[in-house]
């Protein structure tokens, strides 16, 4: 297991004192890490990683304790997007209520019958670049670490 450590800047809103992290977002870490490691261990099951569709990995409890966080969970789901699990696409899109994938005839892309869809780290890193740009929103600002 490892665990990426979240970034977090406390000052006066938070109460504490410079360095010190806020437990409400050490307690939402703790229970995304909890959350995160159940899925995991179900998707290293022999009989999961083996299999090549999502769904044994996205349709299950532990997919759905993980988008039942909510907003508050982006920030996190953000970190693991990076750290490259692009099985969590689905989640942050469940979350947000976005479809990250652009299309249209405006875009490069091709569409249609037989157009090669997107990988999954493409969208992966279509939602970093979202985030980096929208995490200060309104919407989400509560969700982003402080």
């Amino acid at each position: 297991m490892f665990i990426i450590p979240l970034a977090f800047s406390c000052s006066s809103e938070t109460g504490g004192a410079q360095g010190e992290v806020d437990p409400s977002e050490l307690a939402l870490k703790k229970e995304f890490d909890a959350k995160f490691l159940a899925w995991q261990n179900h998707c290293e099951q022999i009989a999961i990683s083996v299999r090549s569709d999502t769904s044994s990995r996205t349709n299950t409890e532990e997919y759905r304790a993980l988008i039942a966080m909510g907003t508050p969970a982006l920030p996190l789901l953000m970190e693991k997007l990076e750290a490259g699990e692009f099985f969590l696409n689905d989640a942050v899109k469940k979350i947000t209520g976005i479809n990250i994938v652009p299309r249209g005839p405006g875009h490069p892309k091709k569409w249609g019958p037989g157009a090669p869809p997107f990988s999954a780290q493409e969208v992966s890193k279509l939602w970093i670049a979202w985030w980096k740009e929208h995490k200060d929103d309104p919407e989400w600002k509560t969700a982003s670490a402080k």
